[in-house]
């Protein structure tokens, strides 16, 4: 059996990023007092050499349940024992007459197997710093790159070393932040950098879904003998990034989380359940917490919490950015001066990394627009830089901003910027 996965969460109070193993710690039984760690999934329980936790037991089967580790809880699954497996009580020594063939178990919860009770504990420490560490990551106060976003504030670093931690877990992420702060980006390599890269990335953003229509489109339809295949289904054994799961209608909820829970699915209109594998990721730009979420499925798809600050709160950032998107798309030699950067110091950027991307646009287009508007500023502020990099000199200036003297020339007359004054 393969080792048990890599699994981190949130911590709820602190945010602090914590690593966690399981414990099965038996209460009740014959074995009251055993334990066992759970090191390899799927675990078993049972009465074998081979189980995970071995019970003597004489009501418990050779194989009598196997067990399916997750950050938030286990998923304990019946394996047609003779005796069964239940549903336990909050008193240890109560039975109940709740058997149960799958179930989904969170920390300090039981089951019985048996006449043997069985307790779930977690055990937590703090997440290691060396877990996934980058061997490319740049040194503090330079610009740091990671996959398809740049970063030199500490708190975007920050999250580029919390996404190197948590990308190779089974863990689900809940990606908080206001439009335009890189949830996408950040989606797409929590999933390139996990052990799930080789399988499908499927991606929906639920503002673009009629109410409706969702329900299909998450897990599927049968229509007559020829099946619509949901998402759920296209991205088994790979990723899932749902944007805007607060657009998820009240009455999808508790089904997507018995969805996630027990890795099983139905889709509409037939009768069989489907087996699948998928890590989900989630994005938001609102507090799911402020009322209104089925508080079940926060649960499962907030394993891990990342909120990503507005650009206005890393400004320095920005410039990274601008820098990024000119070296890419016009000159890798070119990059903004004192000036340029000033002016995006004034700015708040509501829309966030649309907003500099826009603007980083028109230095790569450099085509002529308006001085009275922030653009034309930010323009005619770059070509002044460019110019007193190079002395004043036109033709190494327009050599370097991939333009001719005469197109340079131009620019300069519709900017009104003297030569004589730089």
């Amino acid at each position: 059996m393969p080792n048990a996965p890599l699994l981190l969460y949130t911590h709820p109070e602190s945010g602090e990023l914590f690593s966690r193993r399981w414990r099965l710690f038996v209460v009740d039984g014959t074995d009251r007092g055993a334990t066992a760690d759970i090191t390899d999934t799927p675990a078993l329980v049972g009465a074998a050499p081979a189980s995970s936790l071995v019970l003597t037991d004489d009501t418990v089967s050779r194989y009598h349940a196997e067990i399916d580790v997750f950050a938030e809880g286990l998923r304990v699954r019946d394996l047609d024992s003779t005796n069964g497996t239940f549903a336990a009580p909050d008193d240890d020594a109560a039975e109940s007459d709740e058997r149960i063939r799958d179930a989904f178990i969170e920390n300090g919860g039981a089951f019985r197997v048996g006449r043997t009770t069985i307790r779930l504990i977690a055990v937590d420490e703090p997440a290691a710093s060396e877990i996934e560490t980058d061997p490319h990551t740049a040194p503090p106060g330079a610009v740091e790159r990671f996959g398809p976003l740049v970063g030199v504030a500490a708190s975007t670093r920050e999250i580029f070393r919390v996404v190197r931690k948590v990308a190779p877990s089974s863990s689900a992420v809940l990606l908080e932040g206001e439009v335009g702060t890189g949830k996408a980006h950040l989606a797409a390599e929590l999933h390139a950098r996990s052990t799930r890269r080789e399988q499908a990335l499927i991606t929906v953003d639920l503002a673009t879904v009629e109410d409706e229509e969702m329900s299909n489109v998450l897990f599927g339809e049968m229509n007559g003998r020829t099946p619509r295949l949901g998402l759920f289904e296209r991205a088994n054994r790979g990723t899932l990034f749902i944007e805007n799961i607060d657009r998820l209608p009240p009455a999808l909820q508790p089904r997507m989380k018995d969805v996630i829970e027990r890795g099983e699915l139905r889709r509409n209109g037939d009768k069989r359940t489907r087996r699948i594998d998928v890590r989900c990721l989630t994005s938001t730009t609102k507090r799911l917490t402020d009322g209104g979420f089925d508080p079940g499925l926060y649960r499962r798809i907030a394993v891990v919490r990342m909120k990503i600050p507005p650009l206005r709160a890393r400004l320095e950032d920005a410039a990274a950015i601008v820098n990024h998107i000119v070296a890419r798309d016009r000159n890798a030699d070119l990059s903004i001066g004192a000036q340029t950067r000033g002016l995006l110091d004034t700015q708040r950027f509501d829309r966030n990394t649309k907003d500099v991307a826009m603007l980083a646009d028109r230095l790569v287009e450099l085509e002529p627009v308006r001085r009275s508007g922030f653009d034309g500023l930010f323009v005619a502020a770059f070509l002044e830089d460019v110019l007193a990099s190079q002395q004043g000199r036109v033709s190494r200036a327009a050599a370097q901003c991939g333009l001719t003297d005469r197109e340079l020339f131009r620019l300069l007359k519709v900017y009104g910027i003297d030569l004589d004054a730089l």
